[in-house]
């Protein structure tokens, strides 16, 4: 039987990560979402997913410059639908409405489809911590509970080697194409 921390691959503040059904850690997930926005899509042709941790209106940018073209190439179409959540945010902070509303408007001009499912309400007190996951296997979004689901040892050793960011998002695309090619052999 498999340890739930190991099911769990994360997205730290201010980084993406990308996974499959396929993937030995099938379930995305991030935490701490305050003043941040968490922003997640399932393609359920190919069980590819995303999961972004937000916490300023210019990463936003940069997801949708390079990170969009990235998804499109992992399901082999630029018309893939992706079923999203927007969860966490303070109405109290500016930063948090720039940010919902930079993703809205950036997903209708996107060449791929994110359809906005489910939009969470912003919190109205600062301090309230969200959290987001998303199972890649079923496409089922839920609430994640990193200090019931993740070993802190684990955790702490994974947030000192993390390669899960903006600017390595195309290496995760390659390593993602590479292992299932090896898997497709």
């Amino acid at each position: 039987m498999l340890a739930l921390e190991s099911l769990y691959n994360r997205a730290f503040i201010g980084e993406c990560t990308i996974g499959s059904s396929r993937d030995d850690r099938p379930v995305l997930a991030t935490d701490g979402l305050n003043s941040c926005i968490g922003f997640s899509g399932w393609n359920e042709e190919t069980t590819i997913a995303f999961m972004v941790h937000f916490y300023g209106p210019k990463q936003v940018d940069d997801f949708f410059k390079n990170g969009v073209s990235l998804l499109a190439k992992a399901t082999g179409s630029t018309k893939s639908r992706f079923k999203c959540v927007l969860k966490g945010g303070c109405i109290k902070t500016s930063s948090s409405r720039e940010i919902v509303e930079r993703i809205k408007a950036m997903c209708k001009d996107s060449s791929l489809i994110f359809e906005i499912t489910k939009e969470y309400p912003m919190s109205d007190k600062i301090g309230i911590l969200k959290t987001l996951s998303l199972d890649t296997r079923t496409g089922k979004f839920g609430e994640y509970n990193k200090y019931e689901d993740v070993n802190p040892m684990q955790m702490s050793k994974e947030s000192e080697n993390r390669e899960n960011s903006f600017d390595l998002l195309e290496k995760l695309i390659y390593r993602y194409e590479e292992k299932q090619s090896n898997t497709s052999e």
